[in-house]
């Protein structure tokens, strides 16, 4: 490929160079990279569905939802969805990505002004164009300066401002509550992203946005690939939305469906979620171990009371030399670098599950302090005093 080693080589002094590590043999309890946040991908009642889902559905669901792609457990799925999430329709989708996308793709075609928090995924920032109006992250006088110039650009785009229910790489929330008093009197939308948020949080699971405030947030995602255990990943909203995407996304017309024997799974998943507490409360409880013990280390773990908990290390290099010291101890944590974090940002993005227990956490600390005692220039980059 013409530029490959020209762009190997230029990463790799950046010490951006991305590579795969098989995480198959990494040990549930010490994996601290995974999205499982209550451990449900490996729960035997939802595997058992998906294996009966398989004998009764197949493997496969033969087409894109608009051709032979749409069958019984899809369409139970979605209603299961809109009566937990208090919404008038659901559509589900291949993965959360494809879900972002289409949302911010068709409200630049109807017309809306995207106005995205800093720090939102990616996955919203490949929809938005070249130069979105962005706000400061959780900044309110911001966010009302930057709707004002969305109306001031366009007089006839209503401002769709997005933002996460948890964020994916700093751990911390969106003040959903604050935005929507802030918007109340204005013609501006919301737009919420709760991947991360979904399953963890909230009454039965529901996530950051509470079923009251689900009545003026016209559109949001969710995933099922993190909390849920799964994958793919669902807009949820307004009946207007969502069939306007149906009309108008072409990540979902011509996308395959997920197999009728995953949507069927999915359902048994979510009535988990909102039926057993226990999963929240023992995620709460992991949390609060985590914290204590990145307390008396004095680690620079970022400001978060979810599952997210970023250490910041600063520089690229010291990030991957720690990832890869705890590697070699049988604690797998990535690297998070830039452009997935602002540049002289990089961290170690530790995530919190429920297969995870009090001696989890005791060996990593014990591993970073035996890390620190050999490395000071880590400790100096990851501690404070």
């Amino acid at each position: 490929m013409q530029g490959y080693q020209q762009l190997r080589t230029q990463r790799q002094q950046q010490a951006l160079w991305r590579v795969r590590s098989n995480s198959e043999t990494v040990d549930p309890s010490l994996n601290f990279a995974s999205n499982d946040y209550l451990a449900l991908s490996r729960n035997q009642a939802i595997v058992s569905a998906f294996q009966q889902g398989l004998q009764r559905w197949g493997t496969g669901s033969g087409g894109s939802p608009l051709t032979s792609g749409y069958q019984g457990p899809h369409e139970a799925l979605e209603a299961q969805l809109c009566e937990w999430l208090n919404a008038e329709a659901a559509l589900l989708f291949s993965s959360g990505f494809a879900a972002n996308q289409s949302v911010i793709n068709l409200a630049r075609k109807q017309g809306y002004q995207p106005v995205l928090d800093r720090l939102c995924h990616a996955s919203i920032y490949a929809g938005a164009g070249e130069r979105p109006l962005r706000f400061r992250h959780n900044d309110l006088a911001h966010l009302s300066q930057q709707c004002a110039k969305a109306e001031q650009l366009n007089q006839t785009a209503a401002p769709l401002v997005v933002t996460e229910g948890v964020f994916s790489m700093d751990g911390d929330g969106a003040p959903i509550a604050e935005i929507l008093a802030l918007l109340e009197n204005s013609n501006a939308l919301v737009f919420v992203d709760d991947a991360h948020g979904i399953g963890c949080y909230g009454e039965q699971g529901c996530g950051s946005v509470t079923k009251e405030q689900a009545a003026s947030i016209p559109v949001r995602t969710i995933t099922f690939s993190k909390a849920l255990g799964l994958h793919g990943a669902a807009v949820v909203g307004q009946k207007a939305w969502i069939e306007s995407l149906v009309q108008l996304a072409p990540d979902y017309i011509y996308s395959t469906a997920m197999s009728a024997a995953q949507a069927f799974a999915i359902q048994k998943s979510v009535n988990l979620v909102r039926s057993e507490s226990a999963l929240q409360t023992q995620l709460q409880a992991n949390i609060a171990s985590f914290k204590q013990g990145a307390a008396q280390l004095k680690l620079k773990i970022m400001p978060s009371n979810t599952a997210i908990q970023p250490l910041w290390v600063g520089s690229n290099a010291h990030a991957i030399t720690l990832s890869q010291l705890l590697q070699a101890q049988g604690i797998f944590c990535t690297a998070i670098r830039p452009p997935t974090v602002p540049p002289n940002e990089a961290r170690l993005r530790f995530t919190l599950t429920n297969h995870q227990r009090d001696e989890s956490y005791q060996r990593l600390f014990s591993s970073l302090k035996n890390i620190f005692d050999r490395y000071p220039e880590l400790q100096e980059a990851c501690c404070g005093v």
